[in-house]
């Protein structure tokens, strides 16, 4: 099936055959269906027409595909969503992409993971861009706070988040206001942070084994993070997995990061942990505040 793709990029990019490119996947796809990977034709041929601006035949190529698109390795899943989303994009239907990867977030919930852990912030990047341009400020802040609250303590991860925060805030504020607030509270314990009152956008995971049951301790305290239970979240972090941790846990510190909002109690962890004396910061952890509301109640999905 490679072979086939590298021939229709040919024809393509090429020779401006884009027509025989596509015909030829869908050829090789009646003959190879079967077979795993196979979807890959599809993509290739979804992003050809998109390349030609071609936006509802590319969507109609990749959207019978999605029903089974949870089933698909993770690179996979990104790669069709990403061919779809540009598809919906192209044809001004911003929403029913957002809408469509919020259903595949809540049937596979390690697309929630963050770029450290797929190098890819897909979700985030498009569910955001795409309510920005509907001027859906108040989900599109929900969706970044959400990143920010899974993203931990990674440097490049939490650079991400944070800028995708400031797309949304000088979206609907240019003066910047809240991006300054929110640079001063996440420094400075006390100050008021301007996401303290942002609830994390519903997601309706469609069972309890589909959300925690086989899925990755990083996964499982994502699934927590994102209905707004730091507790539950922090009391699965301290269990871990079994593995031994020399020194600060990641899991514990993205934990803290998103029950606090800031970075007091994250140093006090860390250097803790690092043998640095003092007190315990986790020691009243039965006490830990959660991030804020909750998001809306969903309706449980199939089991």
């Amino acid at each position: 099936m490679m072979l086939q793709g590298a021939i229709a990029t040919i024809l393509d990019r090429q020779l401006n055959k884009s027509d025989e490119a596509t015909a030829l996947l869908d050829k090789y796809y009646a003959l190879y269906s079967s077979q795993p990977g196979a979807i890959n034709l599809m993509i290739q041929k979804a992003n050809i027409l998109n390349s030609h601006k071609q936006f509802a035949a590319s969507a109609a190529v990749i959207q019978p595909h999605l029903a089974d698109a949870t089933d698909q390795p993770i690179g996979l899943i990104l790669s069709m969503t990403s061919a779809y989303a540009t598809a919906l994009d192209g044809e001004s239907k911003g929403q029913e992409a957002v809408d469509t990867l919020t259903t595949l977030v809540g049937r596979r919930p390690d697309l929630l993971d963050t770029g450290k852990v797929h190098e890819s912030d897909f979700i985030y990047d498009t569910t955001v861009n795409e309510l920005i341009a509907e001027k859906n400020y108040p989900e599109a802040l929900k969706w970044a706070k959400l990143e920010l609250c899974l993203a931990g303590v990674d440097k490049q991860a939490l650079q991400g988040s944070i800028a995708r925060l400031a797309s949304v805030w000088l979206a609907q504020d240019p003066s910047g206001a809240s991006m300054s607030a929110f640079v001063a509270a996440i420094k400075q314990p006390g100050a008021r942070n301007p996401l303290a009152d942002v609830p994390p956008p519903t997601l309706t995971f469609e069972s309890a084994a589909t959300a925690v049951s086989g899925q990755t301790l990083h996964t499982r305290i994502n699934v927590l993070l994102a209905g707004g239970d730091t507790r539950g979240a922090l009391a699965l972090a301290l269990k871990g997995d079994g593995k031994k941790i020399n020194g600060p846990s990641p899991e514990v510190e993205r934990v803290l990061l998103a029950s606090d909002l800031n970075f007091s109690r994250v140093n006090a962890y860390i250097a803790y942990a690092n043998g640095g004396g003092g007190p315990d910061p986790l020691a009243e952890s039965a006490a830990i505040p959660d991030a804020g509301p909750k998001a809306a109640p969903a309706t449980t999905g199939k089991g």
